[in-house]
């Protein structure tokens, strides 16, 4: 009886040892890949590091040189920091390389994003599909369905990264923004007054938009309660940005200041507010919050990001 009990107790730690280095497995698995993700998505945030201690590194040059005109465009640089959309670079011929190369790479910066991240996906999920194979063999079906359901969800996001892909490669859309307000809002894109809307539901006029664009809003609310919603459909119904509390801060609503750069937004640390869930008002499926400001007059602003984008439907009507 006592070496049967001993027996069943050893077979017992076996099993569970199994089931923990398992787990561990899968948690390892699960913190590399969300490690590999943060590091492509603050990989903007050093290419613009990167730019300025290259400027940083021509102000110490210029001064070095005692050039008091170079070294006052410099400064003009380093102070713009990230540069605007539609910006002409620096007439100093060394600031201008400077400036032209991180434009130029900042350009390509959400495609390669998007390779990268597909490319850390697959291989994500090759491992999980082993793991899950061997988790059934030795009949942990508990941890084996754990696995599947993480593989669905990367399966799931593959598909959104292919997808996003398959626009060309500057990230252009093309299509309209579709809004519901009570009472009045008017949607900028890049400082461009592109839709006035008032009461109920409306759409723009087509219009181009790509990843990095910056969408500010300015509510105004004159009677009852406070109701804003905005989606963007592209012409072809292929894709559709939603856009959720959290991609918009709070901006200064006394200024009349419509444009917003990728660093200016980074300053900003007010998040819109969630104003309750009125449905859905548009006439496709979207992520889209009912949100505002704080008060009847409010300013947000966002920046377009490939994480707004998912695939649409079908043709838009």
């Amino acid at each position: 009886m006592l070496l049967s009990a001993l027996a069943g107790f050893g077979l017992a730690c076996s099993v569970s040892g199994q089931e923990q280095e398992a787990a561990e497995s899968f948690g390892a698995l699960k913190l590399k890949y969300s490690i590999d993700r943060e590091k492509i998505e603050k990989s903007g945030e050093r290419l613009l590091e990167d730019y300025l201690g290259k400027l940083q590194a021509l102000r110490r040059k210029f001064a070095n040189a005692e050039d008091l005109v170079k070294l006052d465009a410099v400064q003009s640089a380093i102070d713009a920091g990230d540069p605007r959309a539609g910006a002409s670079p620096p007439s100093v011929a060394e600031i201008a390389d400077v400036w032209k190369a991180y434009v130029a790479q900042r350009r390509a910066l959400p495609r390669r994003q998007l390779v990268k991240s597909a490319e850390i996906m697959r291989d994500y999920g090759r491992k999980l599909t082993t793991l899950k194979s061997d988790l059934t063999k030795a009949g942990e079906l508990g941890e084996a369905t754990e696995v599947a359901t993480e593989l669905s969800r990367i399966t799931v996001e593959l598909r959104r990264v292919d997808s996003l892909l398959a626009i060309n490669n500057d990230m252009k859309l093309e299509g309209r923004f579709h809004v519901s307000v009570d009472d009045s809002a008017s949607v900028y894109v890049n400082g461009k007054l592109v839709h006035k809307a008032r009461l109920n539901q409306s759409a723009s006029k087509v219009v181009p938009l790509k990843i990095g664009d910056a969408v500010v809003v300015s509510l105004r609310n004159r009677i009852a309660g406070k109701r804003f919603q905005l989606a963007f459909r592209t012409s072809d119904g292929r894709y559709v940005l939603s856009f959720r509390a959290r991609d918009f801060r709070i901006m200064d609503r006394d200024s009349k200041k419509r444009a917003l750069t990728p660093l200016e937004f980074g300053t900003l640390k007010t998040p819109a507010v969630v104003y309750g869930n009125a449905g859905n008002r548009f006439p496709f499926k979207h992520g889209s919050e009912w949100i505002w400001g704080h008060g009847n007059r409010a300013v947000l602003g966002a920046i377009v990001t490939t994480g707004m984008i998912r695939p649409g439907s079908g043709a838009a009507k």
